[in-house]
This record gives structure tokens, sequence and C-alpha cells, in this order.
């Protein structure tokens, strides 16, 4: 099962180009000075109209410096074997982003350049490659709360492939997600059930539906600085 892990427009001008970005806690919803996130996925098993957690799919596990950027991403599979394995780089402004990324014994470096609206949210990202291709591209729109509303997924020509509408709850969390694949015309529906909170107010387990089934469940552990 691919866990689909994302990033995240509004207006662009000259201003909105040097703006400084959120940190990474920022962009991810968590509250606090968040040192490491530990996040495993369950499959779910299910009973008729009900369900229950199933088997462990994968582990997650994110470092955080000081500031709040990502420094590590390390994601393993149920017998513990490495499955993707990233060290972040980030400029002062947090404007742009490199890594080197582990996937079967193979090295990926690659280059995220963001722009930021001013309040940091991040409304366009371009990725590079090693060579300084242009691999594809992201924008960003969010609501007047500065919650994430809508994702579109472009090729590096800038067509656009992916579509993600989205509905937040109060505390910014995506409770509603709709992917429409441009090229097939295709649509599903992901709805999120939150069950459980720490003292920061994030969120400690996530169960996923898609059109309506319930098809994994996350939990985390968080440490704090």
């Amino acid at each position: 099962m691919k866990i689909l892990a994302f990033a995240y427009l509004l207006v662009a001008t000259a201003a909105v180009a040097t703006a400084q970005c959120k940190s990474d806690l920022g962009a991810l919803r968590l509250n606090g000075r968040v040192k490491t996130l530990n996040e495993s996925a369950y499959d779910v098993l299910r009973y008729g109209a009900k369900y229950k957690k199933g088997g462990l799919i994968s582990k997650t596990t994110i470092n955080f410096d000081e500031k709040g950027f990502e420094t590590e991403s390390v994601a393993v599979n149920e017998s513990g074997s490495v499955l993707d394995k990233t060290v972040f780089k980030h400029a002062s402004a947090g404007n742009i982003i490199a890594g080197v990324s582990t996937r079967r014994h193979n090295n990926f470096v690659w280059k995220n350049k963001l722009v930021c609206d001013g309040n940091g949210n991040v409304t366009e990202l371009t990725g590079y490659d090693n060579k300084g291709a242009i691999t594809h591209k992201t924008t960003f729109r969010y609501d007047y709360h500065g919650h994430l509303i809508q994702r579109d997924e472009l090729d590096k020509n800038g067509r656009l492939i992916t579509e993600f509408v989205y509905k937040n709850d109060g505390l910014g969390n995506k409770i509603i997600e709709e992917m429409y694949r441009i090229d097939n015309g295709s649509m599903d529906r992901l709805n999120y059930i939150y069950t459980g909170y720490d003292k920061a107010h994030n969120w400690l387990r996530k169960t996923t539906f898609v059109n309506g089934k319930p098809i994994k469940t996350i939990e985390r552990h968080i440490t704090y600085y």
C-alpha cells in the first residue's frame, strides 16, 4: 500500500517570492517544538460495517531540528527493511530544500524550490533532479485561515496531472480529500477520522477511508524539545 505523502498557492508577487517559508512543522500542521515524529501505518480489517486495526504496513520516523525543519526521514516496512531514507538540507530562509533519498540502494539527489506567501505558506514548489532539470511542479491554495484547500500536481512542462481538493476541521486537519486524475477523468474521495490528541493538540490516530472503505490507520508517537 502506497503512503502518499504530500507539501503546500495563493498569489505570486515579487514580495511573495522572497517571503520566508514556514518551518516543516507549520506545513505539516504540527504544534509545539516537535523533535521526532513516529508514524506507524496499519492495514484495516473489515467486518461488515465495522473495522479494526490490522497488521503493520510500515513505520516512518521524521527528525526535526530546533527551528522546526526536517533533518532526516526514514521509512521501513513491517519487517524493518528500509524503504526510503532521506537526508534534508534547507536554505537559511527555508525557500530551497535539497535532499538525498536512498531507495533500494540507489541514491537520488534532488532539490525543491519553494515560493511562499506573506503568511509563510508554500504556494508553489518546483522540483529539480541532480542535473538541474525540472521534474515536476506543484501549486497550493489556502483559505483565509491558512488551511490548505487545493493542491495541483503538474508535470515538468506545466501540464496538470492531478488535482486535490480538501476540506479541513477547525484545527486544519484534512477530513475530506477529493483526488481528480485529469488523464482518465477518474475521481477518488478520501475521508479521514481522527481519534486522540496529545497536549499540544496534535492528532495521535487517523483512519483513512477511500470511497467509503477503510484502508489504513496511522498511529503517532511524538517527542518534543
